[in-house]
């Protein structure tokens, strides 16, 4: 097939394998806004409000802030982010299966291949793009900054994941500039980044595990609060799943001394304590308002995680050379970086306030 006629084809195949996670997205995004409306029905609101419903939980999935009532929701990481972004990341690895059989038919030359990945990473891009944008329009989204940082980054990383172009052209420019033995040691580092931030995420869950059996008591007397705590237990526990990716990231900010925001002027960690309301959900109530000296011996467990991941087996040590570390450092620092842009937000600027105590 002719090279240009060819690269005119692709966006029609991204088209094509995007069609499928946009269906089920919008899909999912409607059912959401038509329960949020069932719930809401004793208010005699219109059925039309349910695609602006819908496109608020798109675009709040997306990481733009969303009106919620007198309140703005701006989602930290949440079951539907990782959704979403699962659903770009599976339309860009198919339409990268579907242009390596037509490379292997045409027998494309790599120069070729990386051409048309760059264009299909373009295209997938565009239409998960231009989706946010229709969501954000049609649910009043806030247009700020960071909101639209997080639209890209969460849009981009995995299309450049799942393509691979952004991969290929830092393998020749490394190549190219550094030699083979950099490019070498960029292969190699990157499996130990990948095994650090698993490596934190697991550790994450350890102190958490760790808090929630030393503050058992304290976590389910929230429940008392409510007039069904049963009930409650249920519904919370949900609320809290699907908060899963932001409760990873406390257990490690609260043992590092980053800290773990609950709400307007309650911080805490390992090292310091503050007083004021908290929100009623019993994962709140894990974090000592106080803690106490020993606390602070929890951060060893990251440490430790770590360590395990760097140097665990005989064959990750290769990879705790000095070039292969640096190049994973960089990596882990682009990492949080991006991370740093969605842990935070939430419902309304002050957090949540607890339920009438009786």
């Amino acid at each position: 097939m002719d090279p240009s006629a060819h690269r005119l084809r692709i966006p029609l195949l991204a088209i094509r394998s995007a069609l499928p996670a946009v269906i089920v997205v919008g899909a999912v995004a409607f059912l959401s806004g038509a329960a949020a409306w069932t719930i809401a029905a004793a208010h005699l609101m219109p059925t039309s409000v349910i695609i602006v419903w819908a496109m608020r939980g798109l675009a709040a999935a997306a990481g733009l802030a969303v009106p919620l009532g007198s309140a703005v929701l701006s989602l930290p990481p949440t079951l539907a982010n990782l959704a979403l972004f699962f659903a770009i990341y599976w339309s860009g690895a198919r339409l990268r299966r579907m242009l390596e059989d037509e490379a292997d038919e045409d027998e494309t030359d790599g120069r070729d291949r990386l051409r048309a990945q760059i264009i299909g990473a373009a295209s997938v891009f565009g239409i998960f793009a231009v989706l946010v944008i229709i969501a954000a329009i049609i649910g009043g989204a806030a247009a700020d900054l960071r909101g639209i940082i997080r639209v890209v980054v969460l849009v981009s990383v995995p299309v450049l994941v799942s393509l691979r172009p952004a991969g290929e052209l830092i393998n020749q420019a490394v190549r190219d500039y550094m030699g083979s033995a950099a490019l070498e040691a960029l292969r190699m580092s990157r499996g130990q980044t990948l095994r650090v931030f698993a490596a934190l995420a697991i550790s994450s869950n350890v102190v958490l595990a760790v808090l929630i059996t030393i503050r058992f008591s304290e976590v389910t007397a929230v429940l008392d609060a409510y007039s069904s705590p049963a009930a409650a237990a249920v519904g919370l526990g949900v609320i809290q799943l699907a908060y899963a990716p932001t409760l990873w990231a406390a257990g490690i900010a609260w043992a590092s001394g980053a800290g773990v925001t609950l709400a307007r002027g309650v911080e805490l960690s390992a090292y310091r304590g503050a007083e004021g309301i908290v929100p009623p959900f019993p994962i709140a109530y894990v974090f000592p308002p106080d803690p106490s000296p020993w606390a602070g011996l929890l951060v060893l467990i990251p440490v430790a995680a770590v360590a395990a991941a760097v140097i665990g087996r005989s064959t990750w040590q290769s990879a705790a050379q000095l070039w292969p570390a640096v190049f994973s450092s960089v990596q882990i620092l682009i990492g949080f970086a991006v991370l740093c842009l969605f842990f935070s937000g939430g419902i309304g600027g002050g957090g949540h306030s607890p339920p009438d105590q009786k």
